[in-house]
C-alpha cells in the first residue's frame, strides 16, 4: 500500500475510563497536515459490546494489532494520557521488537515513568465512595454528575477494570531505552504525578526528551486543550 509522505497520523490512546471520543476535540485545533486517530479500547464507546482485557499484555496486543494495520502515512506518532502513556509506551517497545516501522515521536501525558509509579497504589480495590473521592481530586468526574446514579452505576466499573490493569502492571527493568523521541506533558496541580517520576521517563529514550509543564489538574487535556495542541503542532511539524 501506497503511503501519504506529506501528513502524519497522530495516534491517541484514552486514559482509565475514557472512550476514544476524548479526543474528538481535538480536530479543530491541530494541523491540517496531522491526521487525528484516537484508539479505541475494548469495551468501550463503539467497542462497549466487547470484552474488556483481562491483562495489560493483551491491551498492548489489541493495540498493535490495530496500529500496524491503519499505517497509512510515512510518519505517524503516538500520544496516550494517564494509563494511556504507559500503554504507549509498551505499545512501541512491542513495535520495535517486531521491527515494524517505529513511530517519529511519543507524547507522554499526565503518568509517572513506569519504573517511577507507585506499586503499592491500588484504587481499583476501593469502596465506590472513596474512589469517586479520589476521581473527583484528580478533576474525572464533574461534580455535577454525582447525584446521577445511572452515571456512577455505568463508569465506576469501567475505571475500576482499567485501573486494576495499570496497577497490575510490572515495569520490566531488563529493556533497552526506545529509539523513538518522547515529549513528555504534565499538569501543576496533578496530584497523580511527581516531579522525580515524571522526568524518570528521559532513562527510557535514545533521542531526545522534551518536558512541558501545563497549568491544570490531571485532566489538562480537556482544560487545556489549545496549550497541548500548540506542543503537538510544534513538535510534529
Amino acid at each position: 500500500m501506497k503511503k501519504e509522505k506529506d501528513s502524519i497520523q497522530l495516534f491517541c490512546i484514552p486514559y482509565a475510563g475514557g472512550s476514544a471520543t476524548i479526543y474528538n476535540s481535538w480536530k479543530k485545533y491541530l494541523n491540517k497536515k496531522i491526521i487525528l486517530m484516537p484508539i479505541e479500547l475494548a469495551g468501550k464507546g463503539l467497542r462497549l459490546k466487547e470484552n474488556m482485557y483481562d491483562s495489560f499484555g493483551e491491551a498492548v496486543e489489541d493495540l498493535f494489532n490495530y496500529i500496524t494495520f491503519n499505517i497509512r502515512c510515512s510518519n505517524y506518532a503516538i500520544f496516550g494520557h494517564s494509563m494511556g502513556s504507559t500503554l504507549a509506551y509498551e505499545l512501541s517497545k512491542k513495535i520495535t521488537y517486531n521491527n515494524i516501522q517505529l513511530p517519529s515521536h511519543l507524547f507522554l501525558s499526565g503518568r509517572n515513568a513506569p519504573q517511577k509509579s507507585n506499586k503499592n497504589l491500588k484504587l481499583h480495590k476501593l469502596s465506590n465512595e472513596n474512589l469517586t473521592s479520589e476521581l473527583l481530586k484528580l478533576g474525572g468526574i464533574p461534580p455535577d454528575l454525582l447525584d446521577d446514579q445511572d452515571f456512577i452505576d455505568y463508569y465506576l466499573p469501567l475505571v475500576r477494570r482499567d485501573l486494576k490493569l495499570i496497577e497490575n502492571y510490572k515495569f520490566n527493568k531488563n529493556v533497552n531505552p526506545l529509539n523513538i523521541a518522547f515529549t513528555v506533558l504534565s499538569g501543576t496541580n496533578d496530584q497523580s504525578t511527581s516531579k522525580s517520576g515524571v522526568l524518570g521517563w528521559k532513562d527510557l529514550s535514545l533521542k531526545s526528551c522534551e518536558f512541558n509543564t501545563i497549568n491544570g489538574n490531571h485532566f489538562f487535556v480537556h482544560n487545556k486543550i489549545e496549550d497541548v495542541m500548540n506542543i503537538i503542532n510544534k513538535t510534529l511539524l
